[in-house]
């Protein structure tokens, strides 16, 4: 698509100049994400013995007490730490789209005061929270379809066990092509992180990026599959430390 062709060469004409700046930007990003596991993997090997116990929400009782605080504190520094990064991140190439000028410390913008850092934790809780939603709708029609045939049809002969299994392929089917659409409708909340780093609220930030994206589901998850190689060839560090930037510029300029 000719606009695709365009944002590309606007970002690589972007990276020209910010290059270093978005891939330090990353690696800080990265590094917080590392950290936080890193000090999480160590802690329960000191306490626990193991990397990567299992932990049970089921039977929690039966769980060793430091382990369950050694990963909740680790999830809790995740969620104050991360969210409020991702916004800066946004940010940063928000202003390089732009033209601007912008030093890699408007990464952490994020944490400048109480009221920026806690919108964006509330933010990205409301998006999971959306996304889960929808993943919970689309599972409905084949998981009822596979419990009704599990519960119904029982399996006296040869043609009502065909007619079973037959009801647990079409669920299955049915399960992934919900998911399916249920992905492309996610692409409603696409520009949602943009236009919060931009500084608006994020009620707003939903409602015009719904309004900025309507028609363009399917737009959006074409411009998204074109960088699968760049995914691909991402296994190295190098490659990361350039199609990441160019991902997240072309994405701002979207």
């Amino acid at each position: 698509m000719e606009l695709h062709r365009i944002i590309k060469a606007d970002a690589r004409r972007a990276l020209r100049r910010y290059w270093a700046k978005s891939a330090v930007s990353a690696i800080v990003v990265f590094s917080a994400y590392l950290a936080i596991a890193l000090a999480e993997s160590v802690l329960l090997f000191v306490f626990s013995g193991k990397e990567s116990p299992s932990l049970d929400i089921f039977s929690l009782s039966s769980t060793p007490i430091e382990v369950v605080v050694i990963i909740g504190c680790a999830a809790l520094a995740f969620c104050l730490l991360m969210p409020a990064l991702i916004i800066g991140y946004k940010k940063l190439h928000l202003v390089f789209a732009e033209g601007g000028e912008a030093a890699v410390f408007t990464l952490f913008d994020g944490f400048s005061t109480f009221g920026t850092f806690l919108k964006s934790i509330v933010f990205y809780f409301l998006m999971l929270l959306r996304r889960i939603a929808v993943i919970a709708v689309a599972l409905v029609p084949g998981t009822a379809l596979i419990y009704a045939a599990y519960t119904f049809i029982v399996p006296e002969s040869r043609t009502v066990y065909i007619l079973q299994l037959c009801a647990y392929c079409v669920g299955a089917v049915l399960i992934l092509l919900c998911l399916a659409i249920g992905f492309i409708f996610m692409q409603r909340w696409f520009a949602a992180p943009y236009l919060l780093a931009s500084g608006k609220g994020i009620h707003r930030s939903f409602s015009l990026s719904v309004k900025a994206t309507k028609g363009l589901y399917t737009e959006i998850i074409r411009f998204k599959l074109s960088y699968i190689g760049w995914a691909l060839l991402s296994v190295l560090i190098l490659p990361l430390l350039w199609s990441l930037p160019y991902y997240s510029t072309a994405s701002a300029i979207y």
